[in-house]
């Protein structure tokens, strides 16, 4: 039976990236049938830093870039094979609103869907998804001129919700294995 958990270790702001780049390759063959990412942590925690790496493992078309959707809410992106779908609810109360902003249209079909803050929203979000926290360690920030923002290190714990998200939580792990502090 595959693991329904496993904590990654992410030293540098570059780590948070290569770990989402590994998780964006895990999920390429799962974009048709569409799969949730549940993204939580507080303000800086490196959410929207880790939806950069899955955007390119992903394979980002030449040209996007990812930005947080504080403000919009989502934000969608051309991938290999399908779309990507990068929302947050922090500005979100729940269900009900989840719901009455239409993002319940971002889940389904031919897409990856992140949610940053799902933690908000939890009862929108399909019971079969990868929940991933990103929490501060104790450690050196880095410094300010990192183009994917100063962050000190980071623990990332990934939690597997039904069978499709344990495959891709052990294909995740065989990709970034280097980087796994615990099975």
């Amino acid at each position: 039976m595959a693991e329904d958990r496993i904590v990654f270790r992410a030293p540098r702001a570059a780590d948070t990236l290569a770990l989402g780049r590994a998780l964006g390759v895990a999920l390429g063959p799962w974009v048709a049938e569409g799969f949730v990412v549940d993204l939580r942590g507080d303000l800086g925690a490196g959410k929207t830093v880790f939806v950069r790496g899955v955007a390119a493992g992903l394979g980002l078309a030449p040209g996007e870039s990812v930005a947080s959707p504080t403000f919009t809410l989502a934000r969608d992106h051309a991938v290999e094979g399908g779309r990507l779908a990068h929302l947050d609810a922090y500005r979100l109360d729940g269900a009900d609103e989840f719901f009455a902003a239409g993002l319940d249209e971002c889940l389904g079909p031919g897409q990856v869907t992140c949610v940053e803050w799902g933690e908000r929203v939890t009862e929108a979000l399909p019971a079969e998804r990868l929940e991933v926290a990103l929490e501060p360690e104790e450690g050196e920030c880095e410094e300010p001129g990192d183009p994917n923002g100063p962050q000190g290190p980071r623990r990332l714990e990934a939690r597997a919700h039904g069978a499709r998200a344990r495959a891709v939580l052990a294909r995740w792990r065989a990709l970034a294995e280097p980087r796994a502090a615990t099975p």
